[in-house]
């Protein structure tokens, strides 16, 4: 059970860092990043 509770965190935090990129990317959505930052909190 442990190792797949890390492995879908790994998972997870790669999915993150690649929607932070491509919302870095994006500057003209400030919108979208504020939504995304409470998703994330959540």
């Amino acid at each position: 059970m442990q190792d797949e509770i890390i492995w879908i965190l790994t998972v997870m935090s790669l999915c993150l860092n690649i929607l932070n990129n491509l919302l870095n990317l994006l500057p003209k959505l400030p919108k979208k990043r504020k939504n995304d930052k409470q998703i994330i909190i959540m």
